[in-house]
């Protein structure tokens, strides 16, 4: 017996839905989709606010997501909406809930940064089997998980960018600050997020349009080269970075200070490089979704 989960993720930079169906105590992949929403666009370290044309677009990225999982045969009581930072940290809040609500047409949970460090983990495990740790960085943070230890950081891409732009030297300085006294030292370090799938694509060289979580998931990726990444990138102009194989042009602003967070984090951790997974948190949401109904999960396939 095969049953359909969705869950659709209102996130800093983008909104995202995933489809999954279970089946003999798998998760299997059905479809994605995101959507550049940028609905922490103006972010600052300390809030974020709507204007009206971000909210307009992210509201119609919330239709366009919840119409792709509803067109697929997803029932809504088998879909989970949640937010992340983007909500966290926002002024307003309260006004925008109910009419995101009311386009998704589903309750809308907005998420510690402890749970999404837990939840991050979780979906990491279905799919990188043998990680001890997971990061997750996003547009608004950067959230960090193990055994014992679950960590949300404003170190997200699009939160370094609005305060530093392209300084790669402020922005790397900025977050040795803040993570310079992890005494978390993992063997196995899982990593998840646009930026960590941006650079998986680059460093395979797979054309953004080709996308497919299994050409990326389980990439490893190391710390040489991130730092070659940056350096290379950070030389070009914008219109360059859009020509990058394997990067999506509207990441092209965001993508040096995400690849600068993580090489922060690596170096902190004391590790030489980690393994890319496309198992996030929206697989663990799915996750928890099937367990309501007593269906357990083991594991992810992307085939």
């Amino acid at each position: 017996m095969t049953t359909a989960f969705g869950a659709i993720d209102l996130g800093s930079n983008s909104v995202r839905c995933l489809g999954v169906v279970h089946e003999d105590r798998r998760l299997k992949y059905l479809l994605s989709g995101r959507w550049n929403s940028r609905l922490s666009e103006g972010i600052n370290d300390e809030t974020i606010k709507f204007p009206p044309q971000v909210l307009k677009r992210t509201l119609q990225a919330l239709f366009e997501a919840a119409k792709m999982l509803e067109e697929r045969g997803i029932l809504p009581r088998r879909t989970r909406f949640f937010a992340t930072d983007s909500l966290r940290s926002a002024e307003g809040v309260k006004d925008v809930i109910p009419m995101m609500e009311k386009t998704v047409g589903l309750p809308l949970q907005v998420v510690s940064g402890e749970e999404e460090a837990r939840l991050s983990l979780e979906g990491a495990l279905l799919g990188v089997k043998g990680a001890d740790a997971v990061f997750d960085l996003g547009g608004g943070s950067l959230e960090l998980a193990c055994e014992g230890f679950a960590r949300s950081f404003r170190l997200g891409a699009v939160r370094m960018a609005s305060i530093y732009g392209d300084d790669a030297s402020s922005i790397l300085k900025h977050a040795r600050a803040i993570l310079r006294d992890l005494r978390v030292r993992p063997g196995k370090l899982a990593g998840v997020g646009g930026t960590s799938s941006s650079v998986a694509m680059m460093v395979r060289e797979i054309p953004w349009r080709d996308y497919h979580p299994a050409r990326v998931h389980r990439c490893k990726i190391r710390k040489s080269e991130l730092g070659r990444l940056r350096r290379n990138l950070s030389a070009m102009d914008l219109s360059a970075r859009q020509r990058v194989t394997g990067l999506e042009p509207s990441r092209a602003d965001i993508i040096v200070p995400g690849i600068c967070v993580i090489e922060v984090l690596l170096d902190c951790l004391g590790l030489e490089a980690y393994i890319h997974g496309e198992t996030d948190i929206l697989w663990a949401v799915c996750a928890a979704a099937a367990a309501e109904e007593g269906l357990e999960t083991d594991f992810a396939v992307f085939c």
